[in-house]
């Protein structure tokens, strides 16, 4: 029996079919190949997100401990300061008593009292009069503030890297490229927020 020799239809048929397999191949190639690159930047953006999220808590954390700190301070700064008001009605109080006594001594007594009394009021020397310290307390109170509002800038700055996290996580499984984009807006506004707090915190 003779063996059928291909035509030269069928011939260029066969190269025809691996032509277009040849072109599939390749394509397939491609496709993963970009799928690789979309993968690897977005696993350096979330590698970016997770160490700007460590320096987001981390500030936050020292702006509370601050704030905490202040306060207590500033709550110690006005015991001292009704301390010293307490003290100043005393001896005016003593005062007005010792208008009605007599004897030695009494006008040194009274020169002494006063001249304490005044101290209790205004002592610039030392910072412990009653205005020096309301001053100092009032100080504390706005610094206070304005560590809490750098605390809370940097926890809505945690809050957008930690959504970004996700989002970036979500493309490289679902391999919705605009989820990327999206963490890279989220990291751009939890940026934003933590340069705000920053600003607050050691620029105020």
């Amino acid at each position: 029996m003779s063996q059928h020799e291909p035509t030269a239809q069928e011939h260029a048929t066969h190269e025809h079919g691996a032509h277009h397999a040849h072109i599939d191949t390749g394509t397939e190639h491609g496709n993963v190949q970009h799928e690789a690159h979309g993968n690897k930047n977005a696993a350096i953006l979330i590698a970016g997100l997770a160490a700007c999220l460590a320096l987001s808590e981390t500030a936050g954390k020292s702006a509370q401990t601050e704030a905490v700190t202040l306060t207590i301070t500033e709550s110690d700064t006005w015991n001292f300061y009704q301390a010293k008001a307490i003290r100043g009605t005393v001896l005016e109080t003593g005062r007005s008593l010792l208008a009605f006594q007599s004897g030695p001594g009494k006008q040194e007594l009274d020169e002494k009292w006063a001249a304490t009394i005044d101290r209790y009021k205004s002592d610039p020397q030392t910072g412990e009069g009653r205005d020096q310290l309301k001053a100092k307390a009032e100080h504390l109170a706005h610094e206070v503030h304005e560590k809490m509002e750098a605390y809370h800038r940097f926890e809505l700055s945690s809050a957008a890297f930690q959504i970004s996290i996700v989002l970036a996580s979500s493309a490289i499984v679902t391999g919705v490229g605009i989820l990327t984009y999206l963490a890279i807006a989220g990291g751009a506004i939890g940026a934003t927020l933590g340069i705000l707090g920053g600003v607050i915190m050691f620029g105020g």
